[in-house]
């Protein structure tokens, strides 16, 4: 700094309004005339962090210098606005999904400075896994609803699965047991996630193993069913009363009143799964034969 000089630099300790008089003298001739500086301080514009979010809005977090601070979208696929666009820290919410550069610009007099972060903006997925069920064999067609991204398969239960796809929304899985299996639908767009359970229960169909029926000279019959899957129960028709020692005994005892053909009905059910089969017995009374009174007889006939 050289006061002497017509041009030279001048450095104030504190920011604010100056004013600096130049003075000529000659002789006993003098002129001044001033001059008016406004010292600024420069702002440093720090707009804060961009991210991704899962929906359309996201809570802008610029710090602030000093002076006055506006936020403006500087590209993206959309509009957008902003809860108080001169507030460091706002809400901006767009009206489409993308990749979106928002810029903070802070103006302090003739001094300003900017910078910029970026944004992605992306749906939410919401999962739909379908409708669970019951099963009568260890195969079933899972049916999800896509929303946006791309969906996986994953299960928990008592056996293994296989998926036809696990990557389809619409697909068979097949299991390796019976039991109550749990199947998740999950959908993942960028890091957007939803996902969503069906429950499925596999039963083992049973097959229904009557025995054999027959002819029986009494009014009892004791069955030879075979089990299969879940429980069993007998029923019967016929011309009389039907009384059965224990009806999900499959090797139980029936007794009838009445003598006459007979139909016995052996049904398993599983879960919702069931089978039945049947067996005809006929009941005949039993003869009680009477050859009448012998005797001694004093020729060769005797009636």
């Amino acid at each position: 700094v050289n006061d002497l000089s017509a041009t030279t630099n001048v450095s104030v300790s504190a920011y604010g309004t100056y004013t600096f008089a130049w003075t000529e003298l000659n002789g006993t001739c003098s002129d001044a005339e001033s001059v008016t500086v406004n010292f600024y301080e420069q702002p440093v514009a720090n707009a804060g962090t961009g991210g991704d979010e899962c929906d359309l809005n996201f809570a802008l977090n610029a710090t602030a210098s000093v002076g006055a601070g506006q936020w403006s979208q500087t590209s993206g696929p959309g509009s957008s606005t902003f809860g108080n666009p001169s507030s460091a820290a706002t809400t901006a919410t767009v009206d489409t999904y993308g990749t979106y550069e928002f810029t903070w610009t802070e103006t302090n007099g003739s001094c300003s400075d900017f910078a910029t972060i970026t944004v992605n903006f992306y749906q939410q997925p919401v999962a739909n896994a379908g409708s669970g069920g019951d099963e009568c064999d260890l195969d079933f067609t899972l049916a999800a609803s896509t929303s946006v991204g791309n969906g996986e398969w994953t299960y928990t239960g008592p056996g293994t699965a296989t998926f036809g796809s696990t990557t389809a929304a619409s697909t068979v899985v097949t299991v390796s047991q019976s039991g109550a299996y749990t199947f998740t639908w999950t959908e993942t767009n960028a890091i957007c996630v939803d996902s969503d359970d069906v429950t499925v229960n596999f039963y083992d169909q049973p097959v229904a193993n009557p025995g054999s029926g027959g002819d029986e000279c009494d009014l009892n019959f004791v069955f030879t069913a075979t089990s299969s899957f879940g429980n069993g129960t007998w029923t019967g028709t016929g011309p009389g009363n039907i009384f059965f020692n224990n009806p999900s005994n499959p090797t139980g005892t029936v007794t009838v009143d009445a003598y006459g053909s007979y139909t016995f009905t052996w049904t398993e059910v599983n879960g919702i799964c069931s089978d039945n089969a049947s067996i005809t017995v006929n009941f005949y009374e039993q003869p009680n034969a009477n050859a009448g009174s012998g005797t001694n007889q004093c020729d060769l006939d005797f009636t």
